[in-house]
Protein backbone atom coordinates (compact mmCIF):
# COMPACT_ATOMS: atom_id res chain seq x y z
CA UNK A 1 0.00 0.00 0.00
CA UNK A 2 1.25 3.31 -0.94
CA UNK A 3 1.91 5.85 1.95
CA UNK A 4 0.07 9.36 0.97
CA UNK A 5 1.98 11.94 -0.25
CA UNK A 6 1.77 14.96 1.77
CA UNK A 7 0.99 17.81 -0.60
CA UNK A 8 0.50 21.21 0.76
CA UNK A 9 0.51 24.72 -0.52
CA UNK A 10 3.90 25.04 -0.95
CA UNK A 11 3.33 23.50 -4.68
CA UNK A 12 2.26 27.51 -5.41
CA UNK A 13 6.43 28.20 -5.70
CA UNK A 14 6.11 26.41 -8.92
CA UNK A 15 3.49 28.67 -10.41
CA UNK A 16 6.40 31.41 -10.45
CA UNK A 17 8.09 29.59 -13.63
CA UNK A 18 6.30 31.64 -16.41
CA UNK A 19 7.80 29.58 -19.06
CA UNK A 20 5.72 25.60 -19.99
CA UNK A 21 8.19 23.60 -18.21
CA UNK A 22 7.34 20.17 -20.15
CA UNK A 23 8.21 16.75 -17.45
CA UNK A 24 8.10 13.58 -18.39
CA UNK A 25 6.32 10.72 -16.11
CA UNK A 26 7.57 7.35 -16.48
CA UNK A 27 5.97 4.45 -14.80
CA UNK A 28 4.52 1.28 -14.66
CA UNK A 29 1.07 0.24 -15.24
CA UNK A 30 0.21 -0.57 -11.44
CA UNK A 31 1.31 2.61 -9.99
CA UNK A 32 -0.92 4.65 -12.72
CA UNK A 33 -3.08 5.82 -10.22
CA UNK A 34 -0.44 7.71 -7.96
CA UNK A 35 1.43 8.72 -11.10
CA UNK A 36 -2.03 10.85 -12.06
CA UNK A 37 -1.97 12.59 -8.44
CA UNK A 38 1.47 13.83 -9.23
CA UNK A 39 0.52 14.45 -12.35
CA UNK A 40 -2.48 16.30 -11.74
CA UNK A 41 -0.42 18.31 -8.92
CA UNK A 42 2.25 19.43 -11.42
CA UNK A 43 -0.25 20.53 -13.28
CA UNK A 44 -1.72 23.18 -11.18
CA UNK A 45 1.44 24.17 -10.27
CA UNK A 46 2.22 25.87 -13.78
CA UNK A 47 4.03 23.30 -14.93
CA UNK A 48 3.79 20.69 -18.44
CA UNK A 49 3.23 17.41 -17.25
CA UNK A 50 3.41 14.64 -20.36
CA UNK A 51 2.06 11.21 -19.28
CA UNK A 52 0.90 8.82 -22.33
CA UNK A 53 -2.95 8.18 -20.69
CA UNK A 54 -3.55 12.19 -21.21
CA UNK A 55 -1.14 13.09 -24.05
CA UNK A 56 -1.46 10.65 -26.61
CA UNK A 57 -4.49 11.08 -29.05
CA UNK A 58 -6.07 8.57 -30.34
CA UNK A 59 -4.75 7.19 -33.61
CA UNK A 60 -1.12 8.68 -33.00
CA UNK A 61 1.82 5.87 -32.74
CA UNK A 62 2.41 6.04 -29.31
CA UNK A 63 6.11 4.29 -29.41
CA UNK A 64 7.02 7.10 -31.24
CA UNK A 65 4.88 9.58 -29.35
CA UNK A 66 6.56 8.28 -25.90
CA UNK A 67 10.28 8.66 -27.11
CA UNK A 68 9.65 11.94 -28.85
CA UNK A 69 8.19 13.39 -25.71
CA UNK A 70 11.21 12.23 -23.68
CA UNK A 71 13.16 14.18 -26.09
CA UNK A 72 11.50 17.01 -26.07
CA UNK A 73 11.08 17.26 -22.18
CA UNK A 74 13.27 19.01 -19.64
CA UNK A 75 12.55 16.86 -16.99
CA UNK A 76 12.55 12.98 -16.87
CA UNK A 77 10.22 11.97 -13.60
CA UNK A 78 11.35 7.84 -13.30
CA UNK A 79 8.34 7.03 -10.75
CA UNK A 80 9.47 4.07 -8.73
CA UNK A 81 7.52 1.50 -5.95
CA UNK A 82 8.19 -1.91 -4.87
CA UNK A 83 6.36 -3.55 -8.12
CA UNK A 84 7.50 -1.27 -11.09
CA UNK A 85 11.72 -1.93 -9.95
CA UNK A 86 11.19 -5.59 -10.53
CA UNK A 87 9.27 -5.44 -13.58
CA UNK A 88 10.52 -5.99 -17.18
CA UNK A 89 8.98 -3.32 -19.72
CA UNK A 90 8.35 0.00 -20.74
CA UNK A 91 9.63 1.94 -17.67
CA UNK A 92 12.93 0.59 -18.00
CA UNK A 93 13.36 1.06 -21.96
CA UNK A 94 12.06 4.70 -21.28
CA UNK A 95 14.79 4.98 -18.17
CA UNK A 96 17.59 3.60 -20.82
CA UNK A 97 16.74 6.62 -23.62
CA UNK A 98 16.61 9.12 -20.22
CA UNK A 99 20.12 7.96 -19.16
CA UNK A 100 21.21 8.19 -23.26
CA UNK A 101 20.14 11.53 -23.18
CA UNK A 102 21.92 12.77 -19.21
CA UNK A 103 25.24 11.50 -21.18
CA UNK A 104 24.95 14.32 -23.45
CA UNK A 105 24.63 16.94 -20.51
CA UNK A 106 26.89 18.57 -17.84
CA UNK A 107 27.19 16.69 -14.58
CA UNK A 108 25.71 19.48 -13.48
CA UNK A 109 22.51 19.45 -15.17
CA UNK A 110 19.01 18.00 -13.86
CA UNK A 111 17.35 16.43 -15.87
CA UNK A 112 16.73 12.91 -14.67
CA UNK A 113 15.11 12.84 -10.96
CA UNK A 114 14.23 9.31 -9.61
CA UNK A 115 10.74 10.11 -7.54
CA UNK A 116 9.94 7.23 -5.13
CA UNK A 117 6.60 6.72 -4.43
CA UNK A 118 7.13 4.49 -1.86
CA UNK A 119 9.65 3.14 0.62
CA UNK A 120 11.32 1.09 -2.29
CA UNK A 121 15.30 -0.29 -3.58
CA UNK A 122 16.11 2.11 -6.48
CA UNK A 123 17.58 0.47 -9.94
CA UNK A 124 21.23 0.58 -9.59
CA UNK A 125 21.49 2.41 -13.21
CA UNK A 126 20.06 5.40 -10.84
CA UNK A 127 21.94 5.39 -8.46
CA UNK A 128 24.20 8.27 -9.26
CA UNK A 129 21.56 10.03 -9.01
CA UNK A 130 20.04 12.06 -5.93
CA UNK A 131 16.29 10.41 -6.04
CA UNK A 132 13.09 12.52 -4.13
CA UNK A 133 10.83 10.17 -1.69
CA UNK A 134 7.27 11.63 -2.87
CA UNK A 135 5.75 10.05 0.11
CA UNK A 136 7.59 11.56 2.69
CA UNK A 137 6.18 15.13 3.79
CA UNK A 138 8.96 17.51 2.37
CA UNK A 139 9.54 15.29 -0.79
CA UNK A 140 7.42 17.59 -3.06
CA UNK A 141 9.47 20.91 -2.05
CA UNK A 142 12.39 19.11 -2.54
CA UNK A 143 11.05 17.96 -6.11
CA UNK A 144 9.85 21.51 -7.28
CA UNK A 145 13.41 23.13 -5.92
CA UNK A 146 15.13 20.62 -8.22
CA UNK A 147 12.91 21.62 -11.45
CA UNK A 148 13.44 25.35 -10.19
CA UNK A 149 17.01 24.79 -9.62
CA UNK A 150 17.35 22.75 -12.82
CA UNK A 151 15.85 25.51 -15.29
CA UNK A 152 17.83 28.40 -13.67
CA UNK A 153 21.13 26.28 -14.10
CA UNK A 154 20.36 26.13 -17.45
CA UNK A 155 19.20 29.71 -18.04
CA UNK A 156 22.36 30.68 -16.83
CA UNK A 157 24.52 28.88 -19.05
CA UNK A 158 22.59 30.11 -21.93
CA UNK A 159 22.99 33.66 -21.01
CA UNK A 160 26.39 34.61 -22.45
CA UNK A 161 24.93 32.93 -25.84
CA UNK A 162 21.87 35.65 -25.51
CA UNK A 163 24.57 38.46 -24.56
CA UNK A 164 26.43 37.95 -27.80
CA UNK A 165 23.52 38.08 -29.68
CA UNK A 166 22.36 41.41 -28.30
CA UNK A 167 26.10 42.50 -28.74
CA UNK A 168 25.67 42.11 -31.97
CA UNK A 169 22.04 43.66 -32.83
CA UNK A 170 23.80 46.51 -31.17
CA UNK A 171 26.06 46.93 -33.08
CA UNK A 172 24.29 46.17 -36.41
CA UNK A 173 21.99 49.09 -35.50
CA UNK A 174 24.54 51.11 -34.64
CA UNK A 175 26.13 50.65 -38.12
CA UNK A 176 22.65 51.45 -39.74
CA UNK A 177 22.63 54.36 -38.39
CA UNK A 178 26.07 56.21 -39.54
CA UNK A 179 24.59 54.75 -42.52
CA UNK A 180 21.31 56.79 -42.53
CA UNK A 181 23.34 59.67 -41.12
CA UNK A 182 25.43 59.76 -44.29
CA UNK A 183 22.41 59.11 -46.85
CA UNK A 184 21.27 62.19 -45.13
CA UNK A 185 24.17 64.29 -45.55
CA UNK A 186 24.51 62.82 -48.93
CA UNK A 187 20.83 63.87 -49.62
CA UNK A 188 21.14 67.58 -48.58
CA UNK A 189 24.35 68.00 -51.28
CA UNK A 190 21.85 66.03 -53.78
CA UNK A 191 25.03 63.39 -54.49
CA UNK A 192 22.74 60.69 -55.84
CA UNK A 193 25.08 57.64 -57.02
CA UNK A 194 26.46 58.33 -53.33
CA UNK A 195 23.26 57.78 -52.04
CA UNK A 196 22.43 55.00 -54.06
CA UNK A 197 25.41 52.87 -53.00
CA UNK A 198 25.03 53.37 -49.50
CA UNK A 199 21.32 52.32 -49.78
CA UNK A 200 22.45 49.48 -51.41
CA UNK A 201 25.31 48.75 -49.03
CA UNK A 202 23.02 48.44 -45.95
CA UNK A 203 21.48 45.92 -47.82
CA UNK A 204 18.19 47.86 -48.38
CA UNK A 205 16.58 47.19 -51.89
CA UNK A 206 13.48 49.54 -51.66
CA UNK A 207 13.92 53.13 -50.93
CA UNK A 208 11.00 53.20 -48.78
CA UNK A 209 12.99 51.82 -46.28
CA UNK A 210 15.02 54.78 -46.04
CA UNK A 211 13.62 57.04 -42.72
CA UNK A 212 14.50 60.55 -45.11
CA UNK A 213 10.76 60.05 -46.91
CA UNK A 214 12.77 59.24 -50.13
CA UNK A 215 10.14 57.49 -53.12
CA UNK A 216 11.48 54.78 -55.23
CA UNK A 217 12.66 55.97 -58.67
Amino acid sequence: MYKKPVWDNTWREGSQLKAKVQIFLSYARDDKEAVEKLYQKLLEAGFKPWIDTKDILPGERWKSSIQKAIRCSDFFLACLSAKSINKRGFLQKEIKIALDICREMLDSDIYLIPVRLEDCEVPESLRDFQWVDIFEENGWVQLVRAIQVGMKRRAALEKPHLDIVTTEQSLERANLQKYWKEIERCTRLRQWPRVIRLVYGAKLTRWAHCPLGLTEP
